[in-house]
C-alpha cells in the first residue's frame, strides 16, 4: 500500500516536472518571438514611419472615388428635389446630361462676354442676334455660350435663322443644339450642321421635325 502511494507521489512529481519544462520552453519561444517583432518595427521608429506605403495609382483611385461619390451625392440631391420621380425619367435625365456634357467636350464656342473688341462678335451683338432668332445659346451651369458653327466672318450665317424659323417652337436650346449634332435621316443619317451649304435640304429636315412634333 505505501509502494503505490509512493509510485503515485513520483508519477504526479514527474507530470509536475514535464509541465513545467514545457512551460519554460513555451516562454522562451514567446519571447524569442517577441525578439523578432521588435527587431522588424523598433518601438523608437515614429508611427508615420510605420504606415502602410501607398501607391500613386491607388492614390489617383481614392480621389477619382470620392468625386464619384461627390458627383453622385449632386446627383441624389437634383433627384430629391423632384418628388416621385419614376426610373424612366431618371434614365432620360442621365442620358440628356451625358449628352450635353459630349457635346460641350465636342464642339468650339464663342462665350456671351467675348474678348474679341475688334470685331463684330461683341456681347451686344451675341443679345441682339439671339433676340432676332438669328442664333441660338446653350447654357453650362452660370455661362452662357454660342457654338462656333452658327458663324461666319464675325456674322451669323443666314442659313441658321431660317432653320430655326422652321424648328418647332417649344424645342428648347439644347434639343436645338443637339438636332444640329445628330445623324437625320432627310440629309442621307449626315449631321445637319455639317449640311448648311444644303439650303433645300436642310429646311426641308427641319419642317419635317415640326411636322413630328405635331403628333
Amino acid at each position: 500500500m505505501v509502494k503505490k502511494h509512493q509510485n503515485t507521489y513520483r508519477d504526479s512529481e514527474r507530470l509536475k516536472s514535464v509541465a513545467t519544462s514545457n512551460q519554460s520552453a513555451a516562454a522562451e519561444d514567446y519571447q524569442e518571438d517577441r525578439s523578432k517583432e521588435n527587431a522588424k518595427e523598433p518601438e523608437n521608429e515614429p508611427l508615420e514611419a510605420r504606415k502602410e506605403v501607398r501607391s500613386p495609382l491607388e492614390v489617383a483611385e481614392s480621389t477619382t472615388d470620392l468625386r464619384r461619390q461627390q458627383d453622385i451625392e449632386s446627383y441624389m440631391k437634383t433627384i430629391m428635389k423632384q418628388p416621385r420621380v419614376s426610373e424612366f425619367e431618371m434614365d432620360l435625365a442621365f442620358r440628356n446630361a451625358k449628352l450635353r456634357v459630349e457635346y460641350l467636350a465636342r464642339h468650339d464656342f464663342i462665350p456671351s462676354n467675348p474678348n474679341k473688341r475688334d470685331s463684330m462678335i461683341t456681347k451686344e451683338n451675341l443679345l441682339r442676334w439671339r433676340y432676332q432668332g438669328k442664333i441660338f445659346p446653350v447654357n453650362s451651369g452660370d455661362r452662357t455660350l454660342f457654338p462656333a458653327f452658327q458663324f461666319e466672318d464675325n456674322k451669323p450665317k443666314p442659313i441658321i435663322e431660317e432653320v430655326l424659323s422652321e424648328l418647332p417652337r417649344e424645342m428648347h436650346f439644347w434639343q436645338v443644339a443637339i438636332w444640329f449634332d445628330s445623324s437625320n435621316g432627310w440629309l442621307n443619317w449626315e449631321f445637319p450642321q455639317n449640311c448648311l451649304d444644303r439650303w433645300e435640304d436642310l429646311l426641308k429636315a427641319a419642317r419635317q421635325e415640326a411636322l413630328a412634333s405635331c403628333f
